[in-house]
């Protein structure tokens, strides 16, 4: 995968990552490098279930104002999901999922919550392509703004940045597009492509307009195998 250095960089960083999706008895569990959903209903029109994320620390990163501000601890959030599914919209095969996210850092991270609303479409292209297209807005607490974004007096000084005070809010919009395409029954390969604009005090930190940038991508390629 690619990704921001940090939640504002304009430098990216290749890291290696694992995908999992786990179902059994109607029950599932998907997990990303950073984040596992859970699904505790059996129904295929509803899904509803805990949460976990896991922020990485922000320190030692490459743009060297930055470098300079307080080192951000790892975060460790729960909360629950739920999400509603509309199946056989245009396709006997299409699904629209409309979902909620809402997650606290129970750490010594950001020390507050993230509230994520989503949009997901997933159609066959053919019998082994299916493209999902997805919309994301993202809202967080003070806190979160504070730690990631917020720069104090002392950090500016020790920095060159301005000193910013951020509140939270409205945070980004994502748009995204995944591809799955299935080589046999039991091998695929897969892509996803995601870009984030930062908004509000976010977009207007100094971390992002003096060092970092508000359009934010992040992109992977993978194969993928099922037993």
């Amino acid at each position: 995968a690619i990704a921001p250095d940090f939640e504002g960089s304009e430098d990216y960083e290749l890291v290696p990552g694992v995908v999992g999706l786990v179902q059994y008895a109607g029950f599932s569990a998907i997990l990303t490098p950073s984040d596992l959903d859970i699904d505790l209903l059996s129904s295929e029109r509803y899904t509803l279930g805990p949460s976990f994320s896991y922020r990485f620390e922000r320190d030692d990163v490459e743009n060297d104002q930055v470098d300079q501000l307080d080192d951000v601890d790892a975060a460790l959030e729960a909360g629950v999901n739920f999400a509603i599914n509309f199946a056989s919209l245009l396709d006997d095969q299409d699904v629209l999922s409309l979902g909620v996210r809402f997650t606290q850092d129970l750490a010594d991270g950001h020390g507050g919550f993230v509230a994520l609303t989503s949009a997901n479409y997933t159609f066959p292209m053919t019998d082994r392509l299916w493209l999902t297209g997805g919309l994301e807005l993202t809202a967080v607490a003070d806190d979160y703004a504070d730690a990631y974004f917020g720069v104090s007096a002392t950090e500016a000084s020790r920095s060159g940045l301005s000193a910013y005070n951020a509140e939270g809010g409205l945070k980004d919009a994502k748009l995204s597009l995944r591809a799955d395409y299935a080589l046999n029954e039991t091998w695929g390969v897969g892509a996803y492509v995601s870009y984030a604009r930062l908004m509000g005090d976010f977009a207007d930190s100094s971390i992002v307009e003096e060092a970092g940038s508000e359009n934010q991508l992040f992109g992977f390629v993978g194969f993928r195998f099922s037993f």
